[in-house]
């Protein structure tokens, strides 16, 4: 008697799947494209930034990336797009200091036990 597989669950071709994506996971997701990208050279990037505006074509299959690390990195970069223009649409996105963002962060980040940095923290009230 032959064995079967168990069944498995997919997501539909067609689906739209909605969902509420906290900024802790936001933060993961960015730290994964930034893990795609250390290795990246800056001859790389620009290579990259070259062949992008040609992403319709490649998602047609029409064209290709140069290296198989620039459609990761596309997706991820699409992906957290999406996300930022919802929060946008959303209201819950602040405009804000670039450098103090990032002073409240490192001293956020230095002052917890290696946990993400509370965004409630760095909003303006």
């Amino acid at each position: 008697m032959e064995e079967k597989l168990p069944a498995f669950k997919f997501i539909k071709k067609d689906a739209i799947v909605k969902m509420d994506i906290g900024a802790g996971m936001i933060e993961k997701l960015l730290e994964v494209l930034t893990y795609f990208s250390k290795t990246v050279t800056v001859e790389q990037i620009q290579k990259y930034q070259n062949e992008l505006p040609a992403f319709q074509e490649i998602s047609k299959k029409e064209k290709e990336f140069s290296e198989d690390w620039m459609y990761p990195v596309t997706t991820m970069t699409f992906f957290l797009q999406e996300i930022e223009r919802q929060a946008d649409l959303q209201g819950q996105t602040f405009e804000g200091d670039i450098e103090e963002y990032i002073k409240t962060s490192i001293s956020a980040a230095s002052e917890g036990d290696n946990q993400s940095v509370d965004q409630s923290q760095l909003q303006p009230e």
